[in-house]
């Protein structure tokens, strides 16, 4: 590609995307040791995760939660919470 041909395609590629460009053809960089340990980490991730969304099926389906104590309690701290839409102090 002569240097104009590269001129060229810089231009045609707007905001700065050149720089994106020729960083994207850097594939293959990643060390084996590397991608190895992000896919133990990611398949730890998704045992995790299977886990609490199990849990939480089960709590969905439980008609009992949360427990009316604990509705309570909710219910007294945001019907005790200042109104910050109100406060002339607030930034908002």
């Amino acid at each position: 590609m002569s240097s104009s041909e590269g001129a060229n395609r810089d231009k045609a590629i707007p905001n700065g995307n050149a720089k994106r460009a020729k960083a994207g053809s850097r594939r293959g960089t990643h060390s084996s040791a590397k991608v190895k340990h992000l896919r133990t980490d990611f398949s730890s991730k998704l045992d995790v995760r299977a886990e609490m969304v199990a849990r939480g099926k089960k709590l969905a389906a439980d008609p009992d939660y949360p427990s009316e104590e604990v509705m309570r309690k909710v219910a007294a701290l945001i019907v005790n919470s200042p109104q910050l839409s109100d406060d002339p102090k607030s930034d908002r």
